[in-house]
């Protein structure tokens, strides 16, 4: 999609912006990844230890579109934020596994 975005269907197809647009022949080490985590998680520490969990999704998703970690595998990633996340806020307890509450709906819909 990205390399649809920014090519007139008059220049639709260069294969090299292509090949870079959809990351081919880009390797991410997981020495790379894991310090990449790690300096986001050091830099967004004090929003992390605020909302504990919470922050996890946020955290997975920024890192997703960021340009050279996009490209690595998923599954990596996703394992060293939650092994970071362990590391500065500990295990989950039950502030983590609170249901979230439909303030929209009670809004809506009161009693």
């Amino acid at each position: 999609m990205e390399y649809l975005k920014i090519h007139s269907t008059d220049n639709l197809w260069v294969e090299s912006d292509f090949e870079a647009a959809s990351g081919v022949g880009v390797h991410v080490t997981e020495r790379e990844l894991e310090d990449f985590v790690t300096r986001y998680i050091s830099t967004n520490k004090e929003r992390i230890i605020q909302e504990r969990y919470k922050a996890l999704p946020t955290t997975v998703k920024e890192l997703a579109v960021k340009p050279l970690i996009k490209w690595a595998d998923t599954k990596v990633r996703t394992e060293i934020v939650n092994k970071n996340f362990v590391k500065l806020r500990g295990p989950k307890d039950e502030r983590d596994n609170a249901p979230v509450k439909k303030v929209l709906h009670t809004l809506l819909f009161p009693n």
